[in-house]
């Protein structure tokens, strides 16, 4: 907590902006780290100077006891100052919610704050919704497809909140720029909360590996500046779809910087109190399964010390 009042101090826009941003995803492809790694590392980012960028702990519903007892054994969280858990389950329907209420009270060195699954159909996802406990976020993965704007209105009136898959280890599984486009279009329109994940290890859009082998294929990725500087465009206006696509492909630095007042990038300007705005209520997190290399690529764009 001093750590992040020193850096609203210094820089509110940063925070305002990347504040608790990175969930960090590090068991899952293309890291797919053991569990000890796992939780040895985010206890690292938790106590490192950084830690005010870092968000939940993403780990599969099986793996959550087990990475309970061994945090507790640990002694680096407690019930009192616990690790923030998301939780992946394998489906949006009433015996996965059920589960979540059976085993909500089971950990101790964890506190599960939220679960992440897929979109299975509309009746299931309406029976998740009602036994899902009301202190647990849902986040919903959603098809990029004509039924996009159905889905996101039936979240709303279920209060569950959206999310979106931005990449992959295949080529083919990275959608258009449209298409995450039109999810966080669809999301401002019905004022549903939400999350991104995969591929948005870097600041910027660009080539990249899509694994960490040495021969890995590339492809065209996102970058969660890029993702920002679209969710910020739609919240305002969700009509805005063309010039949101453009912010997903936009690799420019040109103006890109911070100062105290505002984050700026080529021709716009915002604030911290925008930002902020956002991120509270709209954009909460992207999933990672690396934290340093969000860091470290800001720090070469020169807006991270």
């Amino acid at each position: 907590m001093d750590d992040l009042q020193d850096h609203t101090l210094q820089r509110p826009v940063l925070v305002s902006m990347l504040g608790q941003s990175v969930d960090y995803a590090g068991f899952f492809p293309p890291a797919s780290l053991s569990l000890p790694s796992v939780l040895e590392r985010y206890t690292q980012y938790s106590r490192s100077s950084h830690a005010w960028m870092l968000g939940r702990l993403v780990l599969p519903r099986n793996l959550c006891q087990e990475a309970d007892d061994l945090l507790r054994q640990a002694g680096d969280f407690s019930d009192s100052e616990p690790c923030e858990l998301s939780i992946v389950l394998s489906a949006a329907n009433s015996d996965e919610a059920a589960w979540v209420s059976q085993h909500l009270q089971s950990f101790v060195a964890c506190h599960a704050v939220a679960v992440e699954a897929k979109w299975s159909d509309e009746e299931a996802v309406k029976q998740f919704a009602g036994k899902l406990p009301a202190a647990v976020s849902g986040y919903i993965e959603v098809p990029l497809d004509r039924q996009l704007d159905d889905r996101i209105a039936l979240l709303s009136e279920h209060s569950l909140y959206a999310k979106v898959r931005t990449g992959g280890v295949t080529a083919d599984s990275i959608p258009a720029p449209r298409q995450v486009a039109e999810f966080f279009a669809a999301c401002a329109k019905h004022r549903v909360p939400c999350k991104a994940t995969a591929g948005l290890h870097h600041p910027l859009c660009g080539v990249f590996p899509l694994t960490y082998e040495h021969d890995a294929a590339c492809a065209p990725m996102f970058g969660f500046l890029n993702v920002l500087a679209a969710v910020i465009t739609l919240f305002k206006n969700p009509t805005e779809i063309d010039r949101a696509t453009t912010w997903l492909g936009t690799n420019h630095r040109d103006g890109l910087a911070l100062n105290e007042t505002a984050w700026t990038w080529l021709d716009q300007q915002w604030s911290p109190q925008e930002m902020a705005e956002v991120r509270s209520g709209f954009f909460h997190a992207f999933g990672s399964c690396s934290f340093t290399e969000p860091i470290e690529g800001l720090a070469e764009l020169g807006l991270l010390d």
